[in-house]
Formats: structure tokens, C-alpha cells, sequence
């Protein structure tokens, strides 16, 4: 996931102190809802006058998706706002005349791009009101005042972390939406405001944006269309569609709805919206939904319930029967489902809650729960299909009783769920004997997985432990590994206190140790040596040209630093970097940077200027590492001696 901008998660810090961290967070969507009142009534005013300000920002508030946001621990409601604020002040600054609202205009937008990444979606019209204040003279200070206000406060933040930001939006997975040009995609949203409106302002607002006095008047009316209409584009794009992501947008559509319609009609909207939103959260009226191609609701609602969803019950379940033999100080657990309230980020929270120090949540991969003590699957709904990729057949896999799984792991307690599911709590077995028998040694000409391959590969099992369940150590050799396409030679790693077990079951009967090994998975280590292994300058330079898009003539120097050159794009591009090692671990810093020759400064990196490789042990890789002996020379990065 990208980096997370951190206004909002700064405004709910002190809440976190609390007795009940959740329930306190809360109280600070009063403050975002008081400051998105203020700046719709304020646009209302702008347009329509005082009323039309009040009816605007009581029609928008009541939206049942906003509503729906005011009791959640979420960005958006917080981005909403900003967004109104900002718009607020462009219009009240005259498009940059007046430099005082210019520059709140500045400050409103900073603190929407410092809540979210994707707050610039919605300021696309502004490029435009930009280019003319710059044209026409009268708002150039305004303008200046405005963007000096923005990059003082955005710049520092996205210069620490674009290197990271960028390459993970652009490779964002899209949740297996619907792309934007097959089917009805392109009016995905519309389908969804008759059920986060409400039905009676869904009509209004949508009847709004074709009203006759809309298209009559020109001037600001049209940047209040453009907003709405460059957020609708640009979220459809977006693959994956959710209202909330939209509703930045959409707060034109509440300040049309209150232009010169009978006051009949509109104050009995509101009226019907006020009821609506009382009722929300707490359902006097049934709700109402009909389903005609969209979904409509009337009274929907979503009132406080008093669930326990056993999550800080499971967690203690598992700390008290943590391997305490064990060499390191946490165990991870894997969470087998991914539900509104039962998912990872709960588990987490509720950890922190709970303070339940000795264990790390952690997902599930390709590989399922490697190096997991504990696991927790659910049983009956795991979530929306959209987000839940592969835990289906996970699951599956995990409840055959003469699966892998349940070779290597037991189930220790089942928790009865409020959705009448059922979380099992599974713990990773102390196997009894060697998964290969009497096997000390194993050979294979040519080894292959998916991330690497290796030639002439040898693995040597040491003493199987039955009090620890594991080796005492295992040794593998191999003269030539290519670790996702990284040719690296004279490979030597030792494996201390290592459990792994085959997916193919090799109980009662008998079984080639090849051909268990072909596919396996691990249980626990304590400890990964990396004894030897060596990279030469022309294996750096073609795994890089393998690995980075449009990058040709790649060169390496490997003498006591790090140096690469080549060309990105067609320009000559050079890098230095240094290899520090200490008991802790090693430290990778950059040294030199240039495009055509020319020193670049380092801050352009921003947080990737170093790279920590500790050797204790974390949730990503449980166990301690050991490198020995890390040298640069002779055209050589070097482990051991």
C-alpha cells in the first residue's frame, strides 16, 4: 500500500489515549462536519444567497453516504471537507483578486492534499482559473500568495516519500473492477446515488444539472460544473469505484439543487432529508430499497450495534499459547478473511488495544502463512468478492482435513462470530519426526521455483530435534542462483532451527525426498546465515536492465562502493552507492547522483536516500539473519571470505 498523507491521522493522535480509541476518534468528525457546513452553506451563499447556503450544506450533510463517513474512522469525510473549503475560497477570493482568500484557498487545498493523495482529482478547474489570474495580471499576487502557501506546507512530505508514493499508485491493483469501457462502467456512479442520497434528493440533484438557469448562466457556474464534472471523469477511470471516493465531487450537485425551484419543493427535500438523517442512526422507520436497474433506498440506516466480534479474546488465546521456547519475542498470526470488522487492520488495532505485545498480524500470500505460529480462519462469508481475492480457496485448502495444512497445523479453539460464522484458531504443530525420514542429503541438477532457480543445488539436513520439532541446521549449496533474474555464484546458506513440511503427504508410505522438496512449505527458523555468495559487475548490470523499464547500457563498478550508469529514457544517468555493515545490520546510502553529468542533489531521492537491512528478526522475515563478511572489490560484492 502507498504511503499515507498525515493530517488526519495526526488530528485523531490524541484520541488514541483514550479508554475507547475508537469511540474518541469519532468526536473529531464533529470538527470535519462543522468545517464542511460552513464551507457549503458558505458556497450556497456565493451562488444562490443565505438560504440556499443553509438548505445546500443540510441536503449534502444528510446524504446518507455522508452520514454513513461521520461514523467511521476515515479520511474521506476530512478530504470532503477540505475540498468544500478550498472551493469556498476560490470563489469568495474572485479567482485569485482577493489575496486573503487566496490564501486560504492555498492552505485549505494543503491540508486536503496532506489527508489524501488523491485530493488533486478534484481541483482540475482550478488549473484553468489559474492560467487566467496569470494572464490577466489582477490576479497574479493572489495566485502567487496561493501556491506559496500550498508547496510550503505539501512539499516537504511528498519530497520524503514520491519515490515510494509513485511506482506503488502506478502499480495500484484495481480489485478487480470492471474497467471503465465495458458494460454500463461509465455510469457505475449514478447507479449508486439513488442509495447514497436517498431517493428524493437523488432526483433533485440530478434533475439540478439540466435545469434551464444552469445553462443560462456562465461565469463561476460553469468552474462548479467543471469541478463536478472533471471529478466524475476522473474517478471513472478509476477502476475501482466507490462512492466515497466521488462524493468530493458532488457537493456542486447539492448547491445547484438549492437554485430557483419552488421553496415548496426544496424545503420539503431537506425536510425529508433531516428525518432521514435522525433516522440513520437510529432506524424508527424501516428502511426501504427497491432495485430497477439501480438501487433506490428511502430511511436507510445503520444504528450503533453492540457486537463482539472476539477479536481481543482470540489474540489472548493465542499470546498464552505462544512457543515460549522459542528464540524469538513475537509470534506472527495469519488472518484468513477480509470482512467490514473482521480483518486486518482490526486485528492490529485491537493487538495495540488489548496491548498484546508477543504477537504481528500478518496477510496471506502465494506461499499462505509461512513462518506463522498462528492462523485464524473464518468460516461462512470472508467478504466482498472484490477484495478477497485468493482467501477462497485458501480456506479451502486450509479446512481439508487431509491437506498439508493440517499436517503442520492443529485447531486449538473455535469463537462463535455475530454473523453466526465461526473464527477457528489453528497453531503450528511441533512435528514429531523429520518430514524426510532418515534423508541427510539431497542433489538436484537443476532446481526451480517460481522466484529462483538454481543448478547442481545441494541440501544437507543436520540432526532432527524432536523436543524443538525442527533441524538444528540445514546447509545448501549451489555454485549458480538466479534470484529473480540476479545471478548470484558460490551460494552457501545455513538454516538454523528450521520446520518446513511437504504438500505432498508422505505419511505411510514411501516417498523420494526430491520429490517432497519439490514443493514445500515453511514452518519456523530461527536463524538464516548467509555464508557465502558472490555478484560480479556484469550480473548487477543485466539484472538491472531486466528489472527497470527503459533503462539500456547498464554498467557497474564494484570497487569499495557501488557505481551504476546507464540510460533512462535516452538520458545518461549515474548513481553512487555505499555498503556499511555493523552488528545491526546493513546500512545502503546513496553517495553521488547525476543526469547528464550533472550532480543532482540527494534530497530528490527522499526517504530512499538510505535503506536499513536489519538483522533482528521482524514480521516480513521472523527469524535473525546473519550476514558474514560483506566486502566490495576486485569487480566483486562479496559475502564471506
Amino acid at each position: 500500500m502507498p504511503p499515507f498523507p498525515p493530517l488526519y491521522h495526526l488530528s485523531i493522535r490524541s484520541a488514541m489515549d483514550a479508554e475507547d480509541p475508537a469511540s474518541a476518534a469519532l468526536w473529531v468528525n464533529v470538527v470535519y462536519m462543522g468545517i464542511l457546513l460552513l464551507s457549503i452553506w458558505g458556497l450556497g451563499r456565493i451562488f444562490y444567497g443565505d438560504w440556499a447556503g443553509f438548505g445546500a450544506a443540510a441536503l449534502f450533510s444528510c446524504f446518507p453516504e455522508v452520514q454513513w463517513l461521520f461514523r467511521e474512522t476515515l479520511a474521506d469525510l476530512p478530504l470532503i471537507a477540505w475540498t468544500a473549503a478550498s472551493y469556498w475560497a476560490l470563489f469568495a477570493s474572485r479567482r485569485f483578486v482577493v489575496v486573503r482568500y487566496s490564501a486560504l484557498f492555498g492552505l485549505f487545498a494543503a491540508c486536503g492534499m496532506l489527508t489524501k493523495w488523491s485530493a488533486f482529482s478534484y481541483y482540475l478547474p482550478v488549473l484553468w482559473i489559474a492560467w487566467e489570474a496569470w494572464r490577466g495580471i489582477v490576479g497574479r499576487r493572489g495566485l502567487g500568495v496561493a501556491l506559496a502557501v500550498f508547496v510550503l506546507l505539501v512539499f516537504p512530505w511528498y519530497l520524503i516519500q514520491w519515490p515510494i508514493l509513485l511506482p506503488r499508485l502506478i502499480g495500484a491493483s484495481a480489485d478487480g473492477a470492471v474497467p471503465v469501457w465495458k458494460g454500463l462502467s461509465v455510469l457505475s456512479y449514478v447507479f449508486q446515488l439513488g442509495y447514497g442520497f436517498g431517493f428524493p434528493a437523488f432526483l433533485l440533484t440530478l434533475a439540478s444539472l439540466f435545469a434551464p438557469w444552469v445553462r443560462r448562466r456562465s461565469g463561476d457556474m460553469g468552474f462548479l460544473l467543471a469541478w463536478l464534472a472533471g471529478s466524475y471523469v476522473f474517478w471513472t477511470i478509476v477502476p475501482n469505484r466507490q462512492l466515497r471516493y466521488l462524493l468530493p465531487g458532488l457537493i456542486p450537485m447539492a448547491v445547484l439543487a438549492m437554485g430557483p425551484w419552488p421553496k415548496a419543493l426544496r424545503i420539503g427535500v431537506i425536510v425529508f432529508q433531516l428525518v432521514a438523517a435522525a433516522n440513520y442512526g437510529f432506524a424508527y422507520l424501516p428502511p426501504l430499497n427497491f432495485h430497477a436497474g439501480l438501487t433506490i433506498s428511502l430511511f436507510r440506516s445503520a444504528p450503533p450495534q453492540a457486537e463482539d466480534w472476539k477479536i481481543g479474546e482470540i489474540l489472548k488465546a493465542a499470546e498464552a499459547r505462544r512457543d515460549r521456547s522459542s528464540k524469538i519475542s513475537f509470534s506472527n498470526l495469519a488472518l484468513v478473511s477480509n470482512t467490514h470488522y473482521f480483518n486486518g487492520p482490526t486485528f492490529n488495532y485491537e493487538r495495540k488495544r488489548h496491548r498484546v505485545e508477543g504477537l504481528r498480524i500478518r496477510g496471506v500470500n502465494r506461499r499462505y502463512v509461512e513462518f506463522c505460529e498462528f492462523v485464524v480462519v473464518k468460516t461462512e462469508s470472508l467478504g466482498p468478492a472484490s477484495v478477497i481475492g485468493q482467501l477462497g480457496d485458501v480456506r479451502s485448502d486450509m479446512m481439508d482435513p487431509k491437506g498439508w495444512f493440517q499436517r503442520g497445523y492443529r485447531e486449538i479453539q473455535r469463537f462463535p462470530l455475530p454473523d453466526k460464522s465461526e473464527a477457528v484458531l489453528f497453531q503450528r504443530r511441533k512435528l514429531k519426526k523429520s518430514p524426510f525420514l532418515s534423508a541427510t542429503e539431497v542433489h538436484y541438477q537443476f532446481y526451480s521455483e517460481k522466484s529462483f532457480e538454481a543448478e547442481k543445488l545441494t541440501i544437507r539436513f543436520g540432526r532432527w530435534s524432536r523436543l524443538r520439532g525442527a533441524y538444528d541446521r540445514v546447509m545448501i549449496t549451489t555454485p549458480l542462483l538466479k534470484l529473480r533474474g540476479l545471478e548470484i555464484r558460490n551460494v552457501k546458506v545455513i538454516m538454523e532451527g528450521l520446520s518446513l513440511i511437504p504438500t505432498i503427504d508422505w505419511s505411510g508410505r514411501s516417498q523420494d525426498v526430491e520429490d517432497l522438496m519439490q514443493d514445500f512449505r515453511f514452518l519456523k527458523m530461527d536463524r538464516l546465515i548467509l555464508a557465502s555468495a558472490e555478484v560480479s559487475e556484469s550480473a548487477a548490470a543485466e539484472f538491472l536492465q531486466k528489472r527497470v523499464n527503459d533503462i539500456s547500457g547498464a554498467r557497474f563498478s564494484l570497487e569499495d562502493d557501488i557505481s551504476a550508469s546507464a540510460r533512462w529514457k535516452g538520458v545518461p544517468v549515474a548513481a553512487t552507492v555505499s555498503l556499511v555493515e555493523s552488528k545491526q545490520g546493513l546500512q545502503i546510502g546513496a553517495e553521488r547522483l547525476s543526469a547528464y553529468q550533472i550532480p543532482l542533489p540527494l534530497f530528490l531521492l527522499g526517504g530512499s536516500q538510505s535503506y536499513f537491512v536489519g538483522f533482528a528478526p521482524t514480521p516480513e522475515l521472523p527469524f535473525k539473519l546473519q550476514i558474514a563478511n560483506v566486502s566490495i572489490a576486485d569487480g566483486k560484492l562479496k559475502i564471506g571470505r
